[in-house]
């Protein structure tokens, strides 16, 4: 699997403004629709928030990972978003609870099977790299964080 053509660098947004999971979900699917990879904002939103309902997406300290399957969808991407002031997820999250890197992913209801399980694979491995996280965070622009990314990316991919 190619993860570059799957989180390409105008798939990043670093300048997050929102404080609660909602706002953070729109505006990370304005950005999948800004690129032409959605046909409906509101649909996919449906299907991204019915995930949420059904089980959080915050995955580990300080990432989440929304993500749905939706004929909104034209092709797999993942949308890559960062807060600096960080990002209520869950309701009873107190302040060392917020998130500050999240990935949307999204694909097309009709290849969802295995590509879903495949991009949510390879994400949790570079996830679990503590300087990946760590160099994410202190990123100072958008060409820093694709590099690390692509770098990241590659590696956990192989594996």
């Amino acid at each position: 699997m190619d993860m570059s053509e799957i989180l390409k660098s105008n798939f990043i947004r670093l300048d997050l403004e929102s404080s609660c999971k909602e706002d953070t979900i729109k505006q990370l699917i304005d950005l999948a629709f800004e690129e032409g990879i959605v046909l409906s904002k509101e649909e996919l939103y449906k299907s991204v928030m019915e995930r949420e309902t059904a089980c959080t997406t915050n995955i580990m300290e300080k990432i989440a990972i929304p993500h749905a399957k939706s004929d909104a969808v034209k092709q797999a991407a993942v949308i890559f978003g960062r807060s600096d002031k960080g990002i209520k997820w869950c309701e009873d999250d107190g302040e060392d609870d917020k998130v500050y890197l999240v990935f949307l992913i999204m694909v097309p209801s009709a290849q969802a099977g295995n590509e879903h399980l495949k991009i949510l694979s390879v994400l949790a491995r570079c996830l679990s790299h503590v300087v990946f996280r760590e160099n994410l965070l202190k990123a100072k622009n958008k060409t820093e964080i694709n590099e690390i990314i692509d770098k990241q990316m590659k590696v956990c991919a192989c594996n």
